[in-house]
């Protein structure tokens, strides 16, 4: 959604985004991408306004990087948009096959910085880009298809391999200078990016191993302990894959990560690695895909949503209350870390929102593909079996 709530894009494997006036519900605007692998249509992973500039969006196809300017025709064809290809520090690696399964390596993250003059990317090989972005766009149209040539969008600054797997998303913090990433090879990393160059083996800050972590079960809700029972009892021997990440915007220390187990581990990443993981949500029977938090003065909220079909809304701010104080920076002395990992093992999430989707059948595959919560209006708004649903929500 753009900053007042009021338009909505979204993206397809059909090679089309399209705009949405959520006043009439109706479709005000089509973007077309083309195919640089020779496919009919352009499969499209990412899109997003502009954080400043909301009139250009932008999105992801393969290895590629599209922009579009709204203030333009209602049907955008591909030869208006101003396209970059993503290539690896070591050559074309980047946008070769996939070695593991022989897919074509893509983009599957795309953020922003607060002021929107940096993006972070990463693909499938595992390797993450941080791009200064060029937003100066004529808005004649004639002009933009003059543009349209590779690296027009931003300049690479900063790219590595952070994971030995594929990378399903990062997030800049600490005023851009450090960036978090998270992968299937169950590593929550942190690496500095203020070096402005290229290094394919740079180390990390920090990396959390989930697969050795020990997460404790927080106490459920009887409604969610009913659909863990009910939905899905034998999903719970999956492995603790990191599946999605979200990062807190008003507390960037406040990270939270969601498990292929139905998990989700809240994370305070300004203390130390033995006390950083700060309590654990039991919150879904199947994978957990996507999530977002929402600060609002002294509340702390965080919407969770899996392939349950089941998108919940939990108050954590327990978790997070020594920071209510202005103490958050991380504890010095053993005996305080012990005192804090007392108090947050006794913190329990509030469930205190929830909807079931119908579930999946043999002829119905239908699933909870994303969500994004508008706090201003109170309302979240669901990609469900091809359509969007705008529900209302309560935070009392």
């Amino acid at each position: 959604m753009d900053h007042h709530s009021q338009e909505l894009l979204t993206a397809s494997e059909d090679g089309t985004g399209r705009l949405w006036d959520l006043r009439s519900c109706k479709s005000v605007q089509c973007f077309m991408l083309s195919s640089s692998t020779g496919a009919s249509v352009a499969t499209i992973t990412n899109a997003s306004f502009h954080p400043m500039t909301p009139h250009l969006i932008y999105m992801t196809s393969g290895m590629q990087v599209h922009r579009f300017d709204t203030r333009m025709n209602r049907v955008i064809h591909p030869t208006s948009q101003c396209s970059q290809l993503i290539e690896s520090p070591g050559g074309s690696d980047a946008s070769k096959k996939n070695s593991d399964d022989g897919d074509e390596n893509e983009l599957n993250g795309m953020s922003w910085n607060k002021q929107g003059t940096k993006m972070s990317l990463c693909d499938d090989s595992g390797m993450v880009y941080v791009l200064n972005m060029d937003t100066m766009m004529t808005s004649n149209a004639s002009d933009e298809k003059s543009s349209t040539t590779m690296g027009a969008i931003g300049q690479v600054v900063c790219s590595f391999r952070a994971h030995e797997n594929i990378c399903i998303g990062t997030q800049l913090i600490k005023n851009d200078i450090q960036l978090l990433s998270a992968g299937l090879d169950y590593k929550l990393s942190l690496y500095s990016v203020n070096q402005k160059n290229m290094d394919v083996g740079r180390k990390s800050i920090w990396t959390l191993p989930f697969q050795t972590m020990q997460l404790q079960d927080s106490v459920l809700s009887s409604k969610s302990r009913m659909q863990k029972q009910i939905n899905n009892p034998k999903q719970l021997v999956n492995p603790p894959l990191l599946q999605c990440m979200a990062v807190s915007n008003r507390y960037d220390n406040r990270v939270s990560v969601g498990l292929a187990n139905g998990k989700c581990a809240l994370l305070n990443v300004n203390k130390d690695l033995s006390s950083m993981v700060v309590g654990t949500i039991d919150a879904h029977s199947y994978i957990l895909n996507q999530m977002q938090f929402i600060d609002q003065s002294d509340k702390t909220m965080l919407f969770t949503c899996g392939y349950d079909n089941v998108i919940n809304l939990w108050d954590v701010a327990q978790f997070y209350a020594v920071e209510k104080k202005g103490k958050t920076t991380s504890s010095t002395s053993s005996s305080s870390s012990k005192k804090k990992s007392k108090s947050s093992n006794k913190a329990h999430p509030l469930l205190i929102w929830s909807q079931q989707f119908p579930e999946s059948t043999k002829t119905n595959r239908a699933h909870i593909e994303c969500f994004k919560a508008s706090p201003s209006t109170s309302t979240v708004l669901v990609a469900y079996d091809k359509t969007v649903a705008i529900l209302p929500y309560n935070m009392n």
